[in-house]
């Protein structure tokens, strides 16, 4: 008996992708999210609401992948459907998602956001893992528990892509993320992580033209030397996309609300093992090299 379950929300990414391709494989399996790879690479974010909406990503009212998918399997999709055995998403209806965050907005309120750097690192010192690169920012480094050939390389990037910020020096920036870039195990390196909340940063500090073009530096570097769903992730932010709890945190921000900044952030701060942590830590890292 064939089910039929229909897709909440999708970005213009995931329309695309789905638009372009006929079959696609199961790479990765995760209880509220899995993701499809197609015959050119390119990744589709199947994900619960628990997780949200996010650049490349469908968001299904499924509670447990696990249940519906096994890594490899073959699916079948087009334009409006995605087929897993018997059972079909239907995207037609989907609400179409903006992963842009309102950058104007953002800039246009500098110093609000900025005024949020202390509330991120105060939830950082609490809730950072202890192999993240989060521990270097916040001044924790004797609390690493990272091999101490990870340490080095993590502390060697934190320094160089000081630098690198405060001159926006092109060839700075790359060989910074070149030593970020895919450092730490993981499909989301730490050192991918602290490079997207970095260039979120930039996104939120600079005019639109300057960070997209050093976005796109960074990303240049770092997308060849990491795996793909990262890669994907790296592309996203150059492009000044962003996950659903990054929006939430900068509309909290906006609207000046402490506790659904402080929210916000405890949602992103679960993100994958390090993932969250890594990324405020690389946009907090920014806001204090601007010093805003």
């Amino acid at each position: 008996m064939i089910e039929v379950t229909k897709a909440l929300s999708m970005s213009p990414l995931a329309q695309q992708w789905l638009k372009h391709s006929q079959f696609a494989t199961v790479l990765h399996i995760f209880k509220p999210a899995s993701n499809l790879v197609n015959a050119e690479g390119q990744i589709l974010s199947m994900v619960n609401p628990r997780i949200g909406n996010g650049p490349f990503s469908v968001v299904l009212d499924i509670p447990d992948f696990t249940e519906l998918l096994e890594v490899d399997s073959k699916i079948i999709v087009d334009a409006f459907s995605i087929f897993v055995g018997s059972l079909v998403i239907d995207v037609s209806d989907a609400q179409v998602w903006k992963p842009q965050p309102d950058w104007e907005q953002v800039r246009a309120h500098q110093q609000t956001i900025s005024s949020y750097a202390g509330t991120i690192h105060e939830a950082l010192l609490q809730e950072a893992p202890k192999d993240s690169i989060a521990l270097f920012v916040i001044g924790q480094a004797e609390q690493s528990q990272m091999n101490k050939l990870l340490q080095r390389k993590s502390l060697l990037g934190v320094e160089a892509i000081t630098g690198a910020l405060q001159s926006l020096d092109a060839t700075e920036l790359g060989e910074a993320a070149r030593i970020l870039a895919g450092l730490g195990p993981g499909l989301t390196p730490a050192g991918d992580d602290f490079l997207i909340g970095i260039m979120h940063a930039l996104w939120a500090l600079l005019p639109e033209e300057n960070a997209s073009l050093i976005s796109k530096q960074i990303a240049n570097i770092a997308v060849p030397r990491t795996a793909s769903i990262s890669a994907n992730w790296l592309e996203a932010a150059a492009r000044g996309e962003a996950g659903e709890t990054w929006h939430a945190l900068f509309d909290a921000m906006l609207a000046r609300e402490q506790e659904q900044v402080e929210a916000a952030i405890l949602r992103i701060l679960p993100t994958g093992h390090t993932s969250g942590a890594d990324a405020l830590a690389g946009f907090i890292h920014t806001l204090e090299v601007f010093d805003i």
